[in-house]
C-alpha cells in the first residue's frame, strides 16, 4: 500500500510538471508591463500569469484564512463557555440532593 501511495503521488508530480512545462512553452512570448511612468519591464507571459495568479490567491486567501482562525477561536470560547455552563448545572442538579442528605443525616441523629 505504502507504494502505492508513493507511485501515485510521483505520478501527480510528474503530471504537474509536464503541465507545468508545457504551459511555459505554450506562454513564452514577452510582454510589456507598463507602470504608467515611463517605467516598463518586460517579462515572459507566463511569469505575469503565474504572478497575477498567485496575487490573486493571496488576495483572496488571507481574509479566508482570518475569518476561519476568528471563527475556530469563537468556537473554541463557546465550548469552553458551554463546559463551564454544564458544570454549573450539574452542580445545581446535585445541590438538592446533598442538601436532602445532610437533612436526613441530621434528622436520624
Amino acid at each position: 500500500m505504502k507504494w502505492l501511495k508513493r507511485g501515485v503521488v510521483f505520478l501527480v508530480l510528474l503530471a504537474v510538471w509536464f503541465i507545468g512545462w508545457h504551459f511555459v512553452d505554450a506562454h513564452a512570448l514577452p510582454v510589456r508591463l507598463d507602470f504608467g511612468s515611463g517605467r516598463f519591464i518586460e517579462i515572459p507571459l507566463w511569469k505575469a500569469l503565474l504572478a497575477a495568479a498567485g496575487l490573486g490567491g493571496v488576495t483572496l486567501g488571507l481574509p479566508l484564512w482570518f475569518g476561519l482562525i476568528r471563527a475556530r477561536l469563537e468556537g473554541r470560547h463557546y465550548r469552553k463557555q458551554v463546559r463551564r455552563l454544564e458544570e454549573e448545572l450539574h452542580g445545581l442538579r446535585n445541590l438538592p440532593l446533598e442538601q436532602a442528605n445532610r437533612e436526613s443525616i441530621e434528622g436520624s441523629s
